[in-house]
């Protein structure tokens, strides 16, 4: 009987952010599931937001803000750092922003999910409260990947997960 508790077994059904999880969560998960023959996994890599009881997910991994979901319970289990990014045809022309304050004078690439507002970009700094910066330009995309090909296009700044900029 105890053997049957010795190792992972069963179906685990997860959702997450498809850039995200395609970077970050399915290695892990892939690896696991190579550890631990009898689990199987039922991984869903979209944007959308999943009913967890309605879809019949065990877990749902999320990134930004989660808003009110009643019902939800809900851990926060890391940070995601952001930066900004530019390519150096687009500072060349447009020179570098040196300080937060100088993103106004830019063009910025931003990300905006369909019939959501504009997300702000956040700056924190030790000991100060968040700075808040919306961002203004004439691209809005709700690809990750497709801004941070617009940005190594030179079409502005971006503000991009390191996790999908750090190559």
């Amino acid at each position: 009987a105890a053997d049957q508790f010795s190792e992972p077994r069963g179906k685990l059904r997860v959702t997450m952010p498809a850039h995200f999880g395609r970077h970050c969560v399915t290695p892990v998960l892939l690896k696991l599931a190579r550890q631990y023959p009898m689990l199987e996994l039922d991984l869903s890599l979209s944007d959308r937001f999943a009913d967890l009881a309605e879809d019949g997910y065990d877990l749902a991994i999320r990134t930004g803000a989660l808003g009110d979901k009643a019902g939800v319970i809900a851990r926060r289990v890391a940070r995601q750092d952001m930066v900004v990014c530019a390519a150096p045809s687009y500072l060349r022309i447009h020179g570098e922003p040196r300080q937060i304050e100088d993103l106004a004078d830019h063009q910025a690439i931003v990300y905006r999910r369909l019939g959501q507002i504009i997300q702000p970009w956040l700056f924190a700094r030790e000991g100060q409260p968040v700075q808040e910066i919306i961002p203004t330009g004439r691209l809005r995309l709700d690809d990750l990947d497709a801004i941070a090909d617009a940005a190594a296009d030179g079409m502005g700044l971006a503000w991009l997960p390191w996790w999908l900029v750090r190559e």
